[in-house]
C-alpha cells in the first residue's frame, strides 16, 4: 500500500458567495479636457517626484465594510474583501442576507467558486500541475510541492495535502474531501471555493488549515478539526445524513510532539453560517432524522483555546454541543436561528454551554436578538413557544424558561 492510500486508510477510519447620465456634446468635451488636464498633472507630479514605496490598500485604514483577508495570490498575501453591507441580497438574518455587524451572513452568494471562473477538470482535461499530481489508485490529487497553488479546477475526487504552504482558491472538489494529516508540518490555505462529498466523506480536515469563503455542502462532516484549524465567512449546509454528521467536529484528540494529546487544540469558527440539517430536509421540518447531529459540536472534554464567534446557527438535535470540561472555550455573540424548527435544534440550541470552564456571553436568538438566561426574562420569539435548551428536558423540568443547567 502507498504512502497516500495508508493515509487515507487512517482519514476514512477516523472519520469522515444602468443608470445613464445625459451630457451634450459640449458637456463631454468639457469634461474630456479636464480629465486630460488633471491627468496630464499627475503624470508629471509622479514623475517628478520619483517612486519611493509601494502602496497595499490592505494595509491602509479601513472603514466599513472593507476588510482585509488573507490571499496567497494577492501581493503582500492579503487583499481588501468588501461585504455588500446594506445591500446584501439575500433576506435579514439568513444566507446572503445582512448580519448585525454591517456585513452579510455568507451563503451561496458569498462563498464558492466566484461566477464567471473558468474551472479545468481533473483528471478529465489535465492530470498534473505545479507541485501536484493525480493518483488513479485513491482518486485524488496527491499535493507534494511546498507552497503549490492550485486554482480553477474541478476536481473529481479528493485531496490530499503532503506539502506545506499549499493554497486551493476558485476550485470545486465535487466528490471527495480536502485532507491534511495532523502531526506533520503541512499546512493549506483554501478559499473561494465549493466542497461536495456526496459520499459521506468529512469535507475538510484534520489540521492546520485556513478556510475562508468555502460553500461545504452534502457532506457527512463539513470539519473533523483536530488543531490549528480557522474557518471564516464560510457556509456549511445541507449534510447527508450518513452517520454521525456535524457542521463542524470537534475531534477528540491532537497530536503535539509526536504524542496524543485529548481534545482539539487552537480552532477559531468566526462568522460562518452553519445549518446542521439534512440536505433531503422534509417538508414537515420537525423529524429527528432531518436534523442531524448538530451544527458543531465538541468532545466532552480536553477542547483547548476555542473561539467561536459571530456565527449563524441552527438544526441539529442540538445546534451547539459545548465540552463538559475545556480550557479558554469561548461562545460569544453568536445567532441561533429558528429557521427549521421554533427550538432551533430538534432538541433546543444548546447543550452543556454553561459550565465553569466556558465562557458563553452575547448569545441570542437570531429572529428576536433575546435569550432569555443572558439578563433575565425574556419574551419567548415565538408567542407560547416553549424553549427546550440544554438539559432541561431529560432533567423533565416544566418551567424551561427558568431552566438553568
Amino acid at each position: 500500500m502507498n504512502n497516500s492510500s495508508k493515509k487515507l486508510g487512517k482519514y476514512f477510519s477516523a472519520k469522515q458567495s444602468l443608470a445613464s447620465s445625459h451630457f451634450s456634446k459640449a458637456n463631454l468635451t468639457v469634461v474630456a479636457l479636464l480629465f486630460a488636464a488633471i491627468g496630464g498633472y499627475l503624470i508629471y507630479s509622479s514623475f517628478a517626484a520619483g517612486f519611493s514605496t509601494s502602496f497595499e490598500a490592505e494595509n491602509s485604514t479601513k472603514n466599513s465594510p472593507a476588510t482585509t483577508v488573507s490571499d496567497a495570490g494577492a501581493s503582500g498575501g492579503s487583499a481588501l474583501k468588501f461585504a455588500k453591507a446594506g445591500n446584501c441580497l439575500g433576506t435579514a438574518g439568513q444566507p446572503d442576507g445582512a448580519d448585525p455587524w454591517g456585513t452579510c451572513w455568507p451563503g451561496p452568494l458569498t462563498t464558492g467558486v466566484p461566477a464567471g471562473t473558468t474551472l479545468t477538470n481533473v483528471p478529465g482535461q489535465i492530470t498534473s500541475g505545479a507541485g501536484w499530481a493525480w493518483d488513479g489508485a485513491d482518486q485524488l490529487i496527491d499535493i507534494t510541492g511546498a507552497n503549490a497553488i492550485l486554482s480553477g479546477l474541478n476536481v473529481s475526487g479528493g485531496i490530499l495535502v503532503d506539502a506545506p504552504g499549499v493554497t486551493i482558491k476558485n476550485s470545486k472538489i465535487v466528490d471527495g474531501f480536502v485532507h491534511v494529516d495532523d502531526n506533520t508540518n503541512h499546512s493549506l490555505t483554501i478559499q473561494d471555493s465549493d466542497i461536495k462529498c456526496p459520499h459521506g466523506n468529512t469535507a475538510l480536515g484534520e489540521a492546520f488549515l485556513t478556510v475562508r469563503r468555502v460553500n461545504i455542502h452534502d457532506c457527512e462532516n463539513g470539519f473533523d478539526a483536530n488543531q490549528s484549524i480557522d474557518v471564516q465567512d464560510s457556509y456549511i449546509h445541507d449534510q447527508s445524513i450518513t452517520g454521525h454528521d456535524d457542521g463542524l467536529q470537534m475531534a477528540s484528540g491532537h497530536f503535539t510532539n509526536g504524542q496524543v494529546i485529548d481534545g482539539a487544540l487552537n480552532l477559531n469558527i468566526i462568522h460562518n453560517t452553519i445549518y446542521g440539517h439534512n440536505d433531503d430536509f422534509s417538508a414537515t421540518k420537525n423529524q429527528s432524522g432531518d436534523f442531524g447531529t448538530s451544527a458543531i459540536i465538541s468532545n466532552p472534554s480536553g477542547a483547548t483555546n476555542i473561539l467561536i464567534q459571530h456565527n449563524l446557527m441552527a438544526g441539529g438535535a442540538y445546534t451547539l454541543y459545548c465540552p463538559e470540561s475545556s480550557t479558554n472555550f469561548r461562545v460569544l455573540d453568536n445567532r441561533f436561528s429558528n429557521i427549521f424548527i421554533p427550538q432551533i435544534g430538534y432538541f433546543g440550541p444548546i447543550t452543556t454551554c454553561y459550565n465553569a470552564s466556558a465562557t458563553f456571553t452575547g448569545n441570542v436568538f437570531n429572529e428576536n436578538g433575546c435569550w432569555p438566561e443572558n439578563n433575565g426574562p425574556c419574551v419567548p420569539y415565538t408567542a407560547g413557544e416553549l424553549l427546550p435548551r440544554d438539559d432541561c428536558l431529560v432533567l423533565n423540568i416544566p418551567d424551561l424558561h427558568t431552566c438553568k443547567p
